[in-house]
């Protein structure tokens, strides 16, 4: 009798009881996976957007550092059109190259990082030979292009582009640039390279000063057609349809869904103030006619890079309706940002677009002077 008193004066737990504690249990610990995921969500949405921002930025950086090489030991060639074709420009730009609004830009200049000086006469050098002396040849190899570069006075900054047909190496190396190639880089009598001098001559080839230095051009685009967003770069500046170089665009990164430019020139004695800033001379050009202004003879001196971005993965709970606009609609064509008002976005998968609802959105702006080209005019 007395073992049953004791059991029964025991307190323990009533099946209602247990159910009301595990049901509280699950529920705390639903709340504290909840939050979990959220955090674990935001922190892949960051991720993800860290890693945008620093594909933008790097980038713009790579394109801002060809823009700012632009004409680099080239640009009085340019100006003073002994360049092998019309088409080739230190500098140039296609307005909705892709046909969705996206802009290409190219540069070209000269490489010293690959270099060799002509040797200095006596004996004479003379650039309508079809070899030249040179100090070394160990920078380059035949079938390349080169500019022939002047580093100092007379010329200093003239310059011309030829093709090597050989190398020549040994105790007296040189450079053939056999002149009966022809066009377009190796003239009759190389007659591209006859104002070297900048005095309408060319009799300082061969006075020490004058060097080979490596051609380098680059363009930049995004993809025409492939919805993954590609920024690609084409290492010989995608100037196939005019000289002759192989279409090789490759691709530098995914993701991107606009690149547009604005340029700003100088015009000596223009009286038309374009973008309305009050300086007639300097004008910025941001449409179709970017293209033609160059043409003219302008000089440029700003270049604006906007670049936009989405995120390659899926975002949850992303709704944004349209991206950002690089358009002013009081001047459309006479604007610092361009001329693309911002897309509108559907609920269309990644895959099947280059624009998606379901993405995060950045963009980069800079501005960069060409440092080579009349920058600060």
């Amino acid at each position: 009798m007395g073992a049953m008193r004791a059991r029964d004066s025991e307190a323990g737990l009533t099946m209602i009881e247990l159910m009301v504690s595990m049901g509280l249990a699950a529920i705390a610990a639903g709340f504290a996976f909840s939050i979990y995921g959220r955090m674990s969500d935001a922190a892949r949405v960051q991720s993800r957007v860290s890693e945008l921002q620093q594909t933008l930025r790097t980038a713009s950086d790579l394109i801002v550092r060809d823009v700012r090489l632009a004409g680099y030991m080239t640009a009085e060639a340019f100006r003073t059109a002994v360049a092998p074709t019309a088409d080739l420009k230190a500098f140039g730009v296609e307005n909705n190259a892709d046909g969705f609004g996206s802009d290409l830009v190219r540069v070209v200049y000269a490489d010293t990082s690959a270099s060799a000086k002509i040797t200095k006469g006596p004996p004479a050098n003379p650039f309508n030979s079809a070899v030249s002396k040179v100090e070394s040849v160990s920078s380059f190899s035949e079938g390349e292009l080169i500019f022939a570069v002047r580093t100092s006075n007379p010329g200093r900054g003239q310059g011309c582009a030829m093709k090597i047909t050989k190398i020549i190496d040994g105790p007296n190396p040189m450079i053939q640039h056999n002149p009966g190639e022809g066009a377009p880089w190796n003239e009759p009598g190389n007659d591209q390279c006859s104002n070297l001098c900048g005095d309408g001559t060319n009799t300082c080839w061969d006075d020490g000063q004058t060097e080979f230095a490596r051609f380098t051009a680059h363009a930049y685009r995004i993809h025409p057609t492939d919805p993954r967003g590609l920024l690609e770069m084409s290492p010989t500046g995608d100037l196939a349809a005019s000289t002759g170089l192989v279409d090789d665009w490759v691709t530098l990164g995914e993701g991107f869904v606009d690149m547009q430019l604005a340029l700003r020139v100088f015009q000596q004695s223009d009286t038309v103030d374009e973008d309305g800033d009050g300086d007639p001379e300097r004008d910025w050009f941001s449409g179709e006619n970017m293209e033609t202004v160059l043409d003219t003879g302008a000089r440029p001196i700003s270049l604006r890079l906007n670049l936009v971005g989405r995120t390659t993965g899926r975002v949850e709970g992303i709704f944004r309706t349209k991206v950002q606009d690089f358009y002013d609609k009081q001047r459309p064509d006479n604007n610092s940002l361009g001329d693309h008002v911002g897309v509108t976005l559907s609920g269309t998968s990644i895959e099947g677009s280059r624009y998606t609802r379901e993405s995060l959105y950045r963009w980069s702006s800079t501005i960069v002077d060409f440092r080579n080209m009349g920058a600060g005019l």
